[in-house]
């Protein structure tokens, strides 16, 4: 899980530079796609055909979201990506997704088939994470140089110790982070890896919000514009808000047999 992970974030944190940040978490919601698949292929889960349904929404979802990101305008800060790095962007951040994805997987097997502690998984991939870009990843980008521009370790560690800020908040980013990691793993534990999808989706209003509300209360330097594509944007987010409410058996269709019937 730790090296999913770890994969993961740094597909997902490129992308990141080339599409806005609403967008970046709404293409999140496509792990729901491919939790499923993987949770049929490895944890032998049967879907129903509501199932399906819900996983082709959550697809014409993402495409929906895909088309306003391409034809919409840039972020205020991103404004040198064009058609191209934006597809980029897309790509990168929904192959990201079927990483993560695998990794939610492997926690859920390693939760209800070995019955693991969720501190100690999340202890274990703490640890393993820290190792692997300390002794891998760092010394490996070091020598990486784009644009004049590469990896200096030492000058972090540097700022670290000269700069109390800074400090105080890796420490807390790195507690929220603890805290957001067990609460997800107590979240599969008690239900399954489609229920922690779900809910991680759910930030995405959060973050949208936060962004225009940056965009036009604080500085028209950062944030995010709403424009006529963002209505195109919004119509995709509630295509795959409700496939993921279909697939969780939210929204029960008449024409779909349902594992639980619903409540009268």
């Amino acid at each position: 899980p730790a090296m999913c992970d770890l994969l993961a974030t740094g597909i997902m944190n490129i992308g990141l530079l080339w599409i806005p940040a609403s967008v970046w978490q709404m293409l999140r919601g496509s792990m729901i796609i491919f939790s499923a698949i993987l949770s049929v292929l490895f944890l032998h889960r049967h879907l129903r055909s509501y199932h399906w349904f819900a996983v082709c929404v959550a697809i014409l979802g993402i495409c929906v979201v895909g088309t306003a990101t391409v034809f919409g305008p840039a972020p205020p800060d991103q404004k040198d990506a064009d058609t191209k790095h934006e597809l980029w962007g897309i790509i990168l951040t929904v192959l990201a997704q079927m990483v993560q994805a695998s990794q939610i997987v492997i926690e859920e097997f390693l939760l209800k088939g070995i019955n693991l502690d969720p501190l100690l998984i999340v202890g274990l991939e703490g640890f393993w994470g820290f190792t692997v870009t300390s002794c891998i990843v760092l010394p490996s980008i070091a020598n990486i140089h784009v644009n004049g521009i590469h990896e200096d370790t030492g000058e972090a560690l540097w700022m670290f110790g000269h700069n109390l800020d800074i400090t105080l908040v890796a420490i807390l980013y790195m507690l929220c982070i603890l805290a957001y990691n067990w609460f997800g793993m107590l979240v599969t534990q008690q239900f399954t890896a489609v229920h922690r999808t779900i809910l991680e989706a759910m930030r995405t209003c959060f973050i949208w919000v936060t962004n225009l509300f940056i965009y036009y209360a604080i500085t028209r330097k950062h944030g995010e514009i709403w424009s006529d594509w963002s209505f195109l944007e919004l119509i995709g987010f509630l295509i795959l808000f409700f496939g993921m409410l279909v697939y969780n058996e939210v929204i029960h269709l008449p024409f779909f047999k349902t594992a639980v019937a619903p409540a009268e």
